[in-house]
């Protein structure tokens, strides 16, 4: 558990995270229920935690991402989704050169 005890999570509206080590990559997903339901929103945190996997080993080792869902991901076709997730990591300049070759 990343949190002490006796610190909170919000605190004067600013968060508190652990940042870990550089060498590690971290992943965040933001579900609103804005989106569904619970099983709604969980079937797209499934599905974004599984884009992330396959392409986990091609990132920067101590990359950390945070997704916020969209509406717009509801219904969407997952390989859709996945080769644009891809496209986006790429843009960003995310993935690690040596494990590109």
């Amino acid at each position: 558990m990343p949190f002490q005890k006796y610190e909170k999570l919000v605190r004067h509206k600013e968060y508190k995270f652990d940042i870990g080590t550089p060498d590690i990559n971290q992943l965040g997903i933001v579900t609103s229920k804005k989106l569904g339901n619970a099983v709604t929103r969980n079937k797209l945190k499934r599905q974004l935690k599984e884009m992330y996997r396959y392409y986990a080993d091609k990132l920067k080792p101590g990359t950390m991402l945070v997704i916020v869902a969209k509406e717009s991901m509801l219904g969407e076709n997952y390989a859709k989704m996945r080769s644009s997730f891809g496209c986006m990591l790429k843009k960003l300049g995310l993935f690690d050169e040596e494990t590109n070759n």
